[in-house]
């Protein structure tokens, strides 16, 4: 409920507004390939992540708000027989999707308004070496 200053009434909003990042739909799907290779263990993960469309704010703004999208990853590993060492290949966010993850919108009258977005990683790819000792 939102107090009106010109009517002097509360006012049911409820149709009005949402609850901000939080998408009707979400799922992530991830399967992973283990195998003795060289005296040690190879593993491959792909995985899925999708999001359907939500608002970055309770009250929808679409020069803000992020459509729906997907993202796919993919880490491959080896790790030795001992587990003492461990070298992975990991690319993220492989279709290089752009999307949404956060903004704001700076609304001021006397010298217009600025919308400003953060968006998420695009492809990118890491090597990890670990030791453990």
């Amino acid at each position: 409920r939102r107090f009106n200053v010109v009517t002097g009434v509360f006012e049911n909003i409820a149709s009005q507004v949402m609850v901000q990042n939080t998408p009707e739909h979400s799922a992530n799907l991830a399967a992973t390939y283990a195998m003795d290779v060289a005296g040690g263990k190879l593993s491959l993960t792909p995985s899925v992540s999708y999001r359907s469309a939500y608002s970055q704010f309770e009250f929808p703004n679409p020069a803000l708000d992020q459509g729906s999208y997907t993202l796919v990853d993919f880490v491959a590993a080896y790790e030795t027989v001992d587990g003492r060492y461990r070298v992975s290949l990991q690319g993220r966010n492989l279709t290089d999707e752009a999307y949404r993850i956060g903004g704001y919108n700076f609304a001021a009258p006397l010298f217009g308004s600025t919308v400003i977005g953060f968006y998420g990683a695009p492809r990118t790819w890491t090597v990890a070496l670990e030791a453990r000792f």
